[in-house]
């Protein structure tokens, strides 16, 4: 049996098992009719139809089944979920359409119809059609439903980059879940990088990122923009100060700081021994690989021999790819290194140059993306700030 059949089986248990209840309470009813028993044979038809993969037939079946009985609303809305889990989603819509077309359903069983229909044309890619469905939901001022339905507008909104109306519907959640906030701290960086995209005003910029720190005092994205600004504006303390900030903000973005830094001191007037120093006292705090190459690169300016015994003792203490790699790079600069060795070194510096490529740079915590660049949006599991260094 085929994993997709597998899949279709485990998702029809909780179909089957209502189809069930449903033949066995109208058999033992006294109320029971000829018309139930009928729509007891349409129902195992149309499971029928679902086990050998006609589709057609089966929506068709439970379109009729429903005519008959509008009892059997939440079965159709477990069967239309089944048709969009499994990319049949023309399906879904003409299930939910024909549920929300019938004219006795009850007001919370219309609302959940409408919102069924709705992700069904967000996931079809409707936009426009989604949102008017969501925003109907939201007309009903059913705070269950609501909730429901300003999370999937807020959704949209994000796919769509519509950053202004994003903030506006995400303020709205706040009121309920105060999670949202780093949501709203990245819609205010997003506004930010493209006014800044656009040479629009610095000003401007670092009001927008200043909300982004108000609404989350821990959104690292905004800081490195600042840090940015700094430095173009040639701002070297102010911008060691912002990317030192990080460390406190989120360590785990500590390795994003550290090509700026090393700009930022060699314009300062404490130079390379100033930036040795916080290196130093960061390592203590965070032992962080990016963070001891940074180190040895700056002692092998003057002594060659320490910075090998430096980065072979951390290696010791955490062995890494690109740390071996840096020992290989450091052993063919001695100068009493033979030819054979030089040719076996390099021999091994590709080969683990090799093994570096196909590492990912990034990684999401929460669903395991992984990635070169670093982005702030997850586009797996679309949440934001959960792509890391590794």
């Amino acid at each position: 049996m085929s994993v997709t059949m597998l899949e279709l089986l485990f998702l029809l248990l909780p179909i089957a098992a209502a189809s069930g209840w449903y033949i066995a309470y109208y058999q033992f009813s006294n109320s029971s009719s000829h018309k139930k028993h009928e729509c007891n044979r349409e129902y195992l038809r149309g499971l029928n139809y679902l086990l050998n993969e006609q589709s057609d037939k089966a929506v068709d079946t439970f379109i009729k089944i429903l005519e008959v009985d509008i009892e059997t609303v939440e079965t159709h809305l477990a069967l239309g979920v089944l048709f969009r889990r499994r990319g049949e989603i023309d399906r879904a819509i003409r299930l939910h359409q024909n549920l929300i077309a019938r004219p006795n359903l009850a007001h919370a069983q219309k609302l959940q119809a409408l919102l069924a229909l709705g992700r069904d044309y967000y996931c079809a890619g409707l936009l426009d059609r989604a949102e008017r469905l969501f925003f109907e939901v939201i007309s009903h001022d059913d705070n269950e439903y609501v909730r429901i339905a300003v999370r999937y507008l807020l959704e949209i909104y994000q796919q769509q980059k519509r950053w202004e109306i994003a903030i506006k519907h995400a303020k709205k959640i706040s009121k309920w879940d105060n999670k949202i906030f780093k949501n709203i701290a990245h819609y205010h960086c997003e506004l930010a990088q493209n006014l800044l995209n656009k040479q629009g005003s610095e000003k401007e910029v670092i009001k927008l990122l200043e909300l982004a720190l108000k609404y989350d005092a821990q959104c690292v994205r905004a800081n490195l923009i600042k840090g940015k600004l700094a430095i173009i504006a040639e701002k070297w303390e102010e911008a060691i100060a912002i990317y030192q900030a990080i460390k406190k903000q989120d360590p785990d973005y500590i390795t994003e700081t550290l090509e700026p830094l090393n700009q930022c001191y060699l314009q300062h007037q404490s130079g390379s021994i100033g930036l040795l120093s916080y290196l130093h006292e960061t390592l203590t705090e965070h032992a962080q690989t990016p963070l001891s190459l940074a180190i040895v690169k700056l002692i092998q300016e003057k002594d060659h021999e320490k910075a090998l015994q430096f980065l072979t003792q951390q290696l010791q203490m955490k062995p890494s790819l690109p740390g071996l790699y840096q020992l290989v790079d450091l052993h063919l600069a001695q100068e009493n290194c033979s030819l054979t060795d030089k040719n076996n070194l390099i021999s091994l510096k590709d080969l683990i140059k090799k093994l570096m490529e196909n590492k990912p740079i990034y990684r999401c915590l929460s669903c395991g993306f992984n990635s070169k660049i670093l982005d702030w949006l997850c586009p797996a599991c679309r949440n934001w700030s959960t792509i890391k260094p590794l």
